[in-house]
């Protein structure tokens, strides 16, 4: 008799079916906002890497607050987070 692992697997329609449903005429306005504050230009991945996160996540409006000096990768990777320059 196979040993029991405890895992299990869901399929992506079952996964799916789990998420609540959003209304045809929602506003990505009404899904949230997220504030991430990052700002080292040696670990630019990071804060691309937690926007990216936050944006599949599924809030609706992501801010990114950070140095100049990686804004113009930011804005190339991720056109729709809002950024904000910290000095």
């Amino acid at each position: 008799m196979p040993e029991k692992s405890g895992k299990f697997e869901l399929s992506s329609t079952e996964y799916a079916a789990l998420l609540p449903k959003r209304p045809h005429d929602a506003h990505k306005g009404d899904f949230g906002s997220c504030l991430i504050i990052a700002g080292s230009t040696q670990y630019m991945g990071a804060a691309l890497l937690t926007a990216k996160a936050a944006l599949r996540s599924g809030v609706g409006l992501v801010h990114l607050m950070g140095s100049n000096t990686w804004t113009q990768q930011v804005i190339t990777a991720f056109p729709e987070l809002i950024y904000h320059e910290l000095e």
